[in-house]
């Protein structure tokens, strides 16, 4: 499975602003809780451009994909901060 870098996705200007601040709110999540709540505005915002139709399945896919690669990366973290060895 191929597993995308938002930062090298090539999308109109606007949009790759507002992926990149969601992806920061990822980066920058300091509880779980935290970034749950940031993995649901990037799903929901990912489900908006998937409605509007004006992004191919591809795009899409690699966007689905590549937030779930950087909240899987951010969750174990945090798991490890919280439960380290």
């Amino acid at each position: 499975m191929r597993r995308p870098c938002l930062r090298d996705q090539v999308l109109p200007p606007r949009v790759k602003q507002l992926v990149l601040r969601l992806l920061g709110s990822v980066e920058a999540a300091e509880t779980i809780q935290a970034l749950r709540m940031a993995e649901q505005r990037a799903d929901g915002f990912v489900l908006g451009l998937e409605t509007s139709g004006g992004y191919s399945e591809a795009v899409i896919e690699d966007l689905y994909l590549g937030f779930e690669k950087e909240v899987g990366e951010r969750l174990a973290l945090l798991k490890k901060d919280q439960y380290p060895d």
